[in-house]
């Protein structure tokens, strides 16, 4: 399905909202991957102001997004994998469906996130297998976002300039 033609603040809100999300996805892959192995290194000061900033941004932006973002993924056939629950799935499909992204910036600051998700609960040490899990969550969600940004700049017609 052709999605409708964006005005050029729309084109212009997905390129910086891109901008945000390419930064965001840079940080938390950097610091799952060392480039030796998938032993996580933890957030410093540094990583966290820049999470902070990010994750301000993006709830700023939260209304201009998820108008654009429901356009993109009202317009997609999405398909569940029914080897799992369907009923339980088509709840979370939905929820996550309205924003995945949101997962990677929703916790209040990126030591937490790393406390529920990447840190060892026995050992409070950061966990390997763990950090691929979180990798490997983030390179999907991260096809999703380039999928969204291709299809919006679809809809801009002659009103963006894609240089």
């Amino acid at each position: 399905m052709k999605n409708k033609q964006y005005l050029y603040t729309e084109s212009e809100f997905i390129f910086q909202w891109a901008d945000r999300w390419r930064q965001l996805f840079d940080l938390i892959f950097d610091l799952m991957h060392t480039g030796k192995s998938w032993a996580p290194t933890l957030p410093n000061e540094l990583d966290e102001i820049r999470y902070q900033n990010l994750r301000v941004w993006l709830i700023d932006n939260e209304v201009t997004f998820l108008q654009l973002w429901k356009d993109f993924y009202t317009s997609k056939d999405w398909t569940l994998d029914t080897s799992n629950d369907l009923i339980e799935e088509i709840r979370d499909a939905e929820r996550d469906l309205e924003n995945p992204f949101l997962w990677f910036y929703g916790t209040e600051d990126l030591k937490e996130f790393f406390r529920v998700y990447v840190i060892d609960k026995q050992s409070g040490q950061p966990n390997e297998e763990q950090a691929w899990t979180i990798a490997m969550s983030l390179l999907q969600v991260d096809l999703i976002a380039v999928d969204f940004v291709l299809w919006m700049c679809d809809g801009m017609g002659d009103n963006a300039d894609l240089q």
